[in-house]
C-alpha cells in the first residue's frame, strides 16, 4: 500500500532506508518481503523464494520508491527535493504575513501542468507536508481522462462540468471547502454576509502555514495577506518568481484540510479505471459535451465551419479551442504516466491491459503536440493571428484530422481499461461522485 512521505523527508534518510532494507534482506528478515513484493519479479513469490534470490541496492531503492507511490527512485528523489523546497515557513515582512517557499512553483501558459486547479492543489498539499503529485491528482480526480467541449476556455477547467476538484481531494485524503468570495460582492466594494467568515478562514490558513486555492477564471494560490487588506498570491501562469499583491478577490477560496487516508492499492486502481471509462462514455456534464461525444462534436464543427463566421465571437471561440487542445495533450500525458506506474501494482494480465491503455493515452498527447502538417496548440491561440482570417479552414481541417486520430487511440485505451476491470472482476462501472 503506497504510503505518504514523512513531513520533513530528506534524501539522506531515504538512502539509509534502502540500505537498511538490503541489510535486513541479507539477514533473511521475512519482514522485508511484503515491501519487496512491490517489485514485479517478486509480486507472487513466497517469502522463501524472495529471500533465496538476490537483491541489489538499486532494487531496494526501486521497491522503496514504489512503496511511497512513485514510479522510480529518480521520481522519488525529485519529489523529496521539491518537497524540501516547499516546506512551509510563515514569515512577516513589513505589513505582510505569508508562506515562504512557494515563490518558484508555476503552472499554466508556457509552463508545464496546464490544469491550474490540480497544479495549485499539488502546491498547497506540499505546503501542508503532503506528497500528492500532479499526475496522481490528475488521474484520481478524472481530469487526466476527461474531455469537455463548448468552444469556451472553461471547458477544461477542473471545477466546470464534471467537477474534478472534490474527487481529487477525497482520493488524496483531504476535505476541500470552497468559500464563495467575489460572487458574494454586492454594489461597489460592499460585501454580502459571509465574506468576513471567508476572509477569517483564509487568513487563519496562512497563519498556520497553509496556502489556499485562489479560484477565478483559472486557479492560483493564496499565500499571504497584508494589513492594508491586500492579498499575496502566486498567480496562474506567472512570468517570474515571487508573489503578487492584489486588492482583488477570487471567485472562491479553496480551503484544504487533512481528512482521512488517501485511496491506495487495488481500491485506488479500480477507482481510476472506473472513472476513466465512465468519463469516456458520458455524453455531457451540464452544458459541456463530454467524452467520445465531445470528440465527435469538436471534429464535426471544425470541419463544418459555420461557427467561425461571426467575427464578434471569434476571439473567445479561438481561445476556447486552443486552450482545450493544449489541456487535452497535458491531461493525456499525465494519465499515461500514472497508468504506467499503476500497472506495477496489478496482476499480470490486468497490468498488460493498463500498459496498453497508457500507450494509447500517450499517443493522444503525441498526436496533439507533434502531428506533422497540423497546427500545434500554442499556434492556435487568438493572439497568434493578426485577424480572424488567418485561422484558416485548412488549419481547422488539419486539427480535426488529429482529433479524429486521437479519438481512435482513446477508444483503444478505454477498451483496454474495460478489459482490465473485467479481469479484476469489476463489472459495475458506477462513477462515485
Amino acid at each position: 500500500m503506497p504510503r505518504d512521505l514523512p513531513p520533513r523527508a530528506h534524501l539522506r534518510q531515504l538512502k539509509h532506508q534502502a540500505k537498511d532494507l538490503v541489510c535486513a534482506y541479507r539477514k533473511q528478515d521475512k519482514g522485508v518481503c511484503s515491501l519487496l513484493r512491490r517489485l514485479r519479479r517478486f509480486a507472487t513469490a513466497s517469502d522463501a523464494e524472495i529471500l533465496s534470490s538476490s537483491l541489489k541496492l538499486s532494487d531496494a531503492q526501486f521497491a522503496l520508491a514504489l512503496d511511497y507511490g512513485f514510479a522510480s527512485w529518480n521520481a522519488l528523489k525529485q519529489a523529496v527535493s521539491e518537497h524540501a523546497q516547499w516546506a512551509p515557513d510563515v514569515s512577516r515582512e513589513g505589513d505582510a504575513v505569508f508562506v515562504r517557499n512557494l515563490e518558484q512553483v508555476a503552472w499554466g501558459g508556457p509552463h508545464a501542468k496546464q490544469n491550474s486547479v490540480m497544479a495549485a492543489f499539488e502546491a498547497a498539499v506540499a505546503a501542508l507536508g503532503g506528497t500528492r503529485d500532479y499526475d496522481a491528482l490528475m488521474a484520481t480526480s478524472g481530469a487526466a481522462f476527461r474531455l469537455q467541449h463548448k468552444w469556451c476556455p472553461s471547458s477544461p477547467h477542473a471545477q466546470c462540468g464534471f467537477d474534478c476538484s472534490e474527487l481529487a481531494a477525497r482520493a488524496a485524503g483531504y476535505r476541500l471547502d470552497w468559500l464563495r468570495a467575489k460572487d458574494a460582492r454586492v454594489g461597489d466594494w460592499q460585501y454580502a454576509e459571509g465574506l468576513a467568515t471567508a476572509h477569517a478562514r483564509a487568513t487563519a490558513c496562512i497563519d498556520e502555514g497553509s496556502a489556499v486555492l485562489w479560484s477565478s477564471e483559472e486557479c492560483g494560490l493564496l499565500v499571504g495577506y497584508a494589513e492594508s487588506g491586500e492579498w499575496l498570491v502566486r498567480p496562474y501562469a506567472p512570468g517570474e518568481p515571487g508573489y503578487t499583491r492584489t486588492s482583488d478577490w477570487p471567485w472562491y477560496f479553496g480551503i484544504l484540510k487533512k481528512n482521512g487516508e488517501p485511496l491506495s492499492g487495488i481500491e485506488s486502481a479500480v477507482h481510476v479505471l472506473q472513472t476513466a471509462v465512465r468519463l469516456a462514455h458520458t455524453a455531457a456534464f451540464g452544458p459541456y459535451t463530454s467524452g467520445f461525444a465531445a470528440y465527435e462534436r469538436w471534429v464535426n464543427e471544425l470541419r463544418a465551419g459555420e461557427i467561425f463566421s461571426d467575427e464578434a465571437s471569434w476571439f473567445q471561440i479561438a481561445l476556447g479551442n486552443a486552450h482545450t487542445y493544449a489541456c487535452l495533450a497535458d491531461a493525456r500525458a499525465a494519465g499515461s504516466r500514472y497508468l504506467e506506474q499503476l500497472s506495477t501494482d496489478l496482476p499480470d494480465s490486468p497490468s498488460v491491459r493498463v500498459r496498453q491503455a497508457a500507450a494509447a493515452f500517450a499517443e493522444v498527447g503525441q498526436l496533439v503536440t507533434g502531428a506533422p502538417d497540423a497546427p500545434k496548440p500554442w499556434q492556435l491561440f487568438p493572439w497568434c493571428f493578426e485577424s480572424p482570417a488567418e485561422w484558416t479552414h485548412d488549419q481547422r481541417l488539419a486539427q480535426a484530422n488529429v482529433l479524429e486520430a486521437a479519438r481512435r487511440a482513446e477508444e483503444r485505451g478505454v477498451a483496454a481499461l474495460e478489459a482490465a476491470l473485467s479481469e479484476l472482476g469489476i463489472e459495475d462501472l458506477a462513477l462515485e461522485r
